[in-house]
């Protein structure tokens, strides 16, 4: 059976449901939109970019047994949909999280939490500086880290409750992507440049790459909404 549309239907089933429900009457995300998409461009620009030079020093790769053909800027379709899919579905439970639970979570040792991981982050990085996607992916997260720790916003505990959320289908897709319940893998890593630990057939960087994602897209959304607010306040 040919699987060519596989990470295609993957992108379309990460947002069926969020998108589905942001139109309730409650929690209303659709009015929420504008933000996100002037959020989600400028992330995704940069992911975008930072997909194509590692795809094309052989960091990783995709498998055309599994894609569509379509490739925009050498990059296939369902990568590039990517980054617009699962930020949705990640920013749309954040959004959840804040109406359905409006206080503050996690507000006690929240910097010194993300000053720890920071640190943690910024020496796996630097311990492992000559393989690319190790680095590149904990040294970023280093700097967000203590960039959170010292920008203390009441909406971050939603952000963190969000990705605790976001896990069990972040196992479930990136499972399928990295080759779990497939003959092959949808997307190759090249294992000279990261740890080669695996979580089940995730690569461990996936973790704080997916982070990564989530945390600047919710935190550019809340940004914008919070500009647009103050601009109608005034």
């Amino acid at each position: 059976m040919s699987l060519k549309y596989l990470y295609l239907l993957l992108n379309l089933g990460t947002l069926l449901v969020p998108f589905l429900f942001s139109f309730r009457k409650e929690a209303n995300f659709s009015k929420e939109w504008k933000y996100f998409l002037s959020a989600n461009l400028l992330v995704a620009l940069g992911f975008i970019i930072w997909d194509i030079a590692f795809t094309k020093m052989g960091v990783w790769g995709f498998n055309p047994a599994y894609l569509c053909g379509i490739y925009i800027a050498n990059l296939p379709l369902e990568e590039v949909l990517f980054f617009i899919t699962i930020p949705y579905a990640c920013t749309f439970i954040f959004f959840s999280m804040r109406y359905y639970f409006p206080k503050p979570l996690f507000v006690k040792h929240q910097r010194t939490v993300f000053i720890l991981w920071s640190l943690l982050a910024l020496i796996i990085g630097l311990i492992f500086i000559n393989k690319w996607y190790t680095s590149t992916t904990f040294i970023l997260c280093a700097f967000l880290f203590i960039y959170i720790a010292f920008r203390h916003k009441e909406y971050y505990g939603h952000m963190v409750l969000a990705y605790l959320i976001s896990t069990l289908p972040f196992l479930i897709v990136n499972g399928v992507l990295t080759g779990s319940f497939i003959p092959e893998q949808v997307v190759w890593y090249n294992d000279e440049e990261n740890l080669g630990l695996r979580i089940f057939t995730i690569p461990v960087e996936d973790t704080h790459y997916s982070l990564l994602l989530q945390f600047l897209n919710v935190m550019l959304f809340q940004g914008f909404k919070s500009q647009f607010s103050t601009k109608n306040n005034k």
